[in-house]
């Protein structure tokens, strides 16, 4: 099947609705797009049927609106010592103080708070004739010190008393990764190492060797096959 021919931006749009990262940070900070081809291959690979360039535009569309329809995201992460926001989007039927949070942890216990009391949209979007307002939630404000684990977050919205919609999100709260020290380093197939008494497969001694050396002009590390 044909690429068809569209705005690289309009794709590379649908290719982050769909949840596909479009570029990568290589060691030295220069930033690397995927192609094309590559974007086009992973979006029908999700299903989505893209056969000409009007579909890019018609499917952006649709899942604007389908971001737009889902109040929160299924999955939060939460990391103990850092700010933790998270959106929530709302019809315009809908008013903030109406909207209650109850928070499951993993113990079994439960809270129950309105995290969006006199609370005013950061956003307002208009969709296919429809108008959501967007909130942005400072969770860690309110809950500074959240317990390791997998936990439930679940919105109930109201309007005129009655329920009217509701959303869960799993909560993950994880402390956070410590940030790696730069470095650069050798690698090489264990099998293709060489040295002046090898058997012809390559042996753990000469890695050693290998990473002595390496280290000796300043390399963080010696990597290998099989080992990694």
């Amino acid at each position: 099947m044909k690429t068809p021919r569209t705005e690289p931006n309009e794709l590379r749009e649908l290719a982050q609705l769909c949840g596909i990262q479009t570029f990568y940070l290589a060691s030295d900070e220069t930033m690397s797009e995927a192609d094309p081809e590559v974007l086009m291959g992973l979006i029908r690979a999700l299903g989505v049927p893209i056969e000409r360039p009007k579909d890019v535009t018609s499917a952006i569309r649709e899942r604007r609106l389908l971001a737009a329809r889902r109040m929160m995201e299924p999955v939060l992460v939460v990391r103990s010592g850092r700010r933790t926001s998270f959106t929530v989007t709302l019809p315009e039927r809908f008013e903030a103080n109406f909207a209650w949070f109850t928070t499951e942890w993993e113990d079994g216990s439960t809270r129950r708070e309105q995290l969006l009391t006199d609370s005013t949209p950061v956003a307002t979007l208009e969709l296919e004739g429809q108008r959501f307002h967007r909130y942005l939630v400072d969770y860690s404000a309110h809950h500074p010190d959240v317990p390791l684990g997998y936990h439930s977050l679940t919105l109930d919205v109201t309007d005129a008393g009655h329920a009217a919609a509701s959303a869960t999100s799993l909560v993950i709260s994880a402390p956070p990764c410590p940030e790696p020290a730069r470095g650069w380093g050798v690698s090489i197939p264990l099998y293709a190492l060489r040295s002046q008494d090898d058997w012809g497969a390559g042996s753990y001694r000469d890695l050693a060797q290998l990473g002595a050396w390496a280290s000796s002009k300043g390399a963080a590390l010696a990597g290998g096959l099989p080992l990694y």
